[in-house]
């Protein structure tokens, strides 16, 4: 029931939900209340989450097992984009799904020059999980990186080969 002093909320300007107080809808006035109260809010979450608990991990579970693929594509989607400029399947591409060192199939991307935000196709490499680790800590890593170089060159050389004229 609205108030004699007012005929709509003051806030949305609708007059069918039911008056919850000052002048606002019952929807506006919790708005409000949330904004101004957030430790109070808080708390009635956390008791709410604590009281039903089953629920709550029963929902999440169900959603996961309803939404896996989806949002373990989307993630990996944006990884991609994120950490590699968008040229994560660029650089498998050129560099044939193997390890530039070692011809390992199970590889990841480098950043030769270590800089993550610098992401054009000639700064990233494909390595795998046991290479990686040797060109950024090991004792020999200069070694290890004048053969990834050099292993660079030569796939350069495979994929565009000069013409002779």
């Amino acid at each position: 029931m609205w108030s004699k002093l007012y005929t709509k909320c003051k806030d949305c300007g609708t007059f069918e939900r039911p008056h919850k107080g000052q002048g606002f809808c019952t929807n506006c006035w919790r708005r409000n209340y949330n904004r101004q109260n957030p430790e109070a809010v808080k708390r009635w979450k956390r008791n709410d989450y604590l009281k039903h608990k089953e629920n709550y991990i029963k929902r999440v579970k169900l959603y996961v097992e309803n939404h896996r693929e989806e949002k373990l594509h989307y993630w990996k989607e944006f990884h991609k984009k994120k950490k590699f400029g968008g040229f994560y399947d660029d650089v498998l591409k050129r560099d044939g799904n193997k390890c530039l060192l070692c011809g390992n199939e199970k590889i990841l991307i480098h950043h030769i020059d270590g800089n993550k935000n610098h992401n054009s196709m000639n700064n990233l490499v494909t390595l795998c999980r046991k290479c990686h680790p040797k060109i950024h800590y090991s004792k020999n890593r200069v070694k290890i990186q004048s053969e990834l170089h050099s292993n660079m060159q030569r796939q350069a050389e495979m994929t565009c080969p000069q013409s002779i004229g």
